[in-house]
């Protein structure tokens, strides 16, 4: 079984150079590592280019370049370009442990297993932040809502429904292409390949042994990029039409629902932006964010139905 591994980066070289070294230090090595680069970016290709190459043979680390912006097209290219049966994704920032590939190749001996994964630990001042728990890990419920908990180590080995980008990996021949009709800033496009997986009826695996550590930097106060009209949109839209293209009419039905009168944790709706304004004391600022998250949801909506008749059409 040959696999390869996909890292999407911008300007980040530091932490690009950590994360290929634990790539290199694998107790199972990648069949090659592809490294995803935009064009404008020169700083990560001079980089790449004067880099002590920590694989052997050199030619396991493979170049890709590319000139649309996001994690979607880069991923994309890289899927693309991948030889392996095997696809596995880490983020630029984030190190491997040293049996990270050994125990994805192990659930794979198993042909009924199409995706597998593992928690993404949070790395802050060089020390991961290990957090057990026993509660939901990356599923969804049949209403639609979210439960991620991807950062924290569940205290068995889990089926589930879907995977964070950051420690995945899935057969390749399972999987279509990630969905351009997402947008930025980009949450859930891996939710959607693996879905796709899961509803073919394989299993999704998610191991507490198989971590990466993520590189984290402590939040300050209430405002972070959550709160930034273009992720709210975004977020608001790539969740109502992954949930809509993989759920069933009642299903979608009673999602809709949901998601606008109550909605989950990533992606509140009217009573969940009430909450959340009256506790961090912010109502009027929440319900800035409730107007942009509508528009995002009828967005989705509209992509969604859009996809329908592009399906219709083939």
């Amino acid at each position: 079984m040959r696999i390869s591994v996909l890292v999407a980066t911008y300007r980040r070289t530091e932490l690009l150079a950590g994360c290929l070294r634990s790539l290199a230090r694998q107790q199972r090595l990648p069949d090659e590592v592809i490294v995803i680069v935009r064009e404008e970016d020169q700083p990560t290709l001079d980089f790449l280019q004067n880099f002590e190459n920590p694989f052997s043979p050199v030619e396991l680390l493979r170049i890709v370049t590319i000139a649309a912006p996001g994690i979607v097209h880069a991923e994309n290219a890289g899927l693309e370009a991948a030889v392996g049966e095997v696809v596995a994704f880490i983020d630029d920032d984030a190190i491997a442990l040293v049996d990270w590939l050994q125990r994805i190749e192990q659930h794979y001996t198993n042909p009924g297993v199409g995706a597998v994964g593992g928690p993404t630990v949070p790395y802050i001042d060089e020390k991961p932040v290990l957090e057990k728990t026993s509660g939901p890990c990356l599923k969804k419920t049949w209403y639609g809502a979210h439960f991620g908990n991807s950062e924290k180590i569940p205290d068995s080995l889990r089926e589930v429904h879907v995977l964070r980008g950051c420690n995945m990996s899935f057969r390749k021949s399972l999987a279509p292409l990630f969905d351009y009709r997402l947008k930025p800033y980009w949450r859930r496009f891996e939710d959607d390949v693996i879905l796709a997986i899961y509803r073919q009826n394989y299993k999704v695996m998610y191991d507490p042994q198989i971590q990466v550590y993520h590189h984290t930097a402590p939040v300050q106060g209430v405002q972070t990029r959550d709160n930034d009209q273009t992720t709210i949109f975004g977020s608001h839209h790539n969740n109502t039409y992954v949930t809509l293209k993989h759920g069933a009419l009642l299903h979608q039905m009673v999602f809709l629902c949901f998601t606008f009168l109550i909605g989950d944790r990533t992606n509140p709706g009217l009573l969940g932006y009430l909450v959340k304004g009256t506790m961090q004391k912010r109502v009027f600022e929440c319900l800035h964010e409730f107007v942009w998250a509508v528009q995002g949801k009828i967005s989705g909506i509209q992509t969604y139905l859009k996809w329908v008749l592009e399906k219709q059409h083939r």
